[in-house]
């Protein structure tokens, strides 16, 4: 866990909101990893 902690439900959802968003609009195709730097760690 290289936060030292877990990801609170707040963290998650404030992705979703992006992805939902105007701001979000020229992406297509991409994986956004919401996992606190633990796939980078492996």
């Amino acid at each position: 866990m290289p936060l030292g902690r877990y990801g609170e439900p707040v963290e998650f959802a404030k992705t979703m909101v992006f992805l939902a968003s105007e701001a979000y609009t020229y992406k297509t195709g991409q994986s956004i990893l919401v996992d606190g730097g633990s796939t980078g760690s492996i």
